[in-house]
């Protein structure tokens, strides 16, 4: 996808909309800003957001098969995961970090 891919910005909300806490205002604000549609900002600070946002997670090497992607040459570049979306799964996160795995040797210093 592209920030100016037709439907985008609907398809973003509808994901937001599982995943937002109703209460802190953020799915308003997400709403908000895409009143006008996505726009080339809005779509590179959240794919940026994310992708460090799962090599904090996760470290670098474990992460990078799960980072939003780039495919393709300046000014169509398209982006995308490389994973099955069969591999995509909505849930609770377990904020207990002694149930995390150990990522030592993840290749990060």
């Amino acid at each position: 996808a592209r920030w100016d891919t037709n439907g985008l910005d609907r398809q973003f909300l509808a994901e937001y909309r599982r995943i937002a806490n109703e209460l802190s205002g953020d799915l308003e604000r997400a709403e908000d800003a895409l009143g006008g549609g996505m726009s080339a900002d809005y779509f590179e600070q959240r794919k940026s957001h994310t992708n460090s946002a799962l090599e904090a997670a996760l470290g670098r090497q474990l992460a990078a098969r799960y980072l939003i992607q780039g495919d393709g040459r300046r000014p169509g570049t398209r982006f995308a995961l490389r994973i099955d979306p069969e591999a995509i799964r909505y849930g609770r996160i377990d904020e207990n970090p002694a149930s995390l795995p150990d990522r030592q040797g993840d290749g990060d210093p």
